[in-house]
C-alpha cells in the first residue's frame, strides 16, 4: 500500500519528514492485519500530524475520529468510545499525560481502560515512560511504527 499526501496538503512538519525519510510515498510492509472496526480517536494539535495519521489508519480500515486538544479529545473518547487513543504529548492547555489521567478516571464502562499510544517529539522523560501508555512512538514516525504500536496495543 502506497500513501500519497497532496503536495498542497504538506506542512512544513511534513516536508520534514519526508525530507529526513527521503520519501514521499510510504511502503507499508504487507505482514501488518486489517483494522476493520477498530475505532481509533487520534488527540493531535497539529493538523498535518492529525490529518496524516486519521488517513492512513482509515485506510487500513480503522474508524478514526480525531480531536484537536486534551479537553477534546476526553469529550470525544465519552462520545465514541474507541478501541485505542493515540495522543500527543505536548499541547497547549492540557498534555496528553493529562489526558491520560483523566482517562484513567473513567469507569471501564465510560473507557477508562481504553489503550493510550503517546507520540512526542521530545525527549522521553520519566514521567512518560513510567506512566500508562500501551506504546511511546517518537516523531517523525513511520506508517509502518505507527500500525506495529496500534497492532501491539489493541
Amino acid at each position: 500500500m502506497i500513501i500519497q499526501i497532496p503536495k498542497t496538503q504538506r506542512s512544513s512538519w511534513l516536508r520534514l519528514f519526508e525530507r529526513s525519510h527521503v520519501l514521499r510515498d510510504f511502503p507499508v510492509e504487507p505482514r501488518h492485519r486489517s483494522l476493520d472496526g477498530i475505532r481509533i480517536l487520534i488527540v493531535e494539535d497539529h493538523s498535518d500530524i492529525r490529518l496524516l495519521a486519521a488517513r492512513f489508519l482509515a485506510e487500513r480500515g480503522a474508524q478514526v475520529f480525531t480531536a484537536r486538544d486534551a479537553f477534546e479529545g476526553l469529550m470525544s473518547l465519552r462520545a465514541v468510545h474507541p478501541d485505542l487513543v493515540v495522543t500527543d504529548i505536548r499541547m497547549p492547555s492540557r498534555t496528553g499525560l493529562d489526558l491520560l489521567m483523566d482517562i484513567r478516571n473513567l469507569s471501564t464502562d465510560d473507557g477508562g481502560g481504553v489503550p493510550v499510544i503517546a507520540i512526542t517529539a521530545y525527549v522521553l522523560d520519566p514521567e512518560i515512560i513510567d506512566a500508562d501508555f500501551q506504546g511511546i512512538l517518537r516523531k517523525p514516525f513511520t506508517p509502518d511504527q505507527l500500525l506495529n504500536a496500534v497492532e501491539r496495543a489493541i
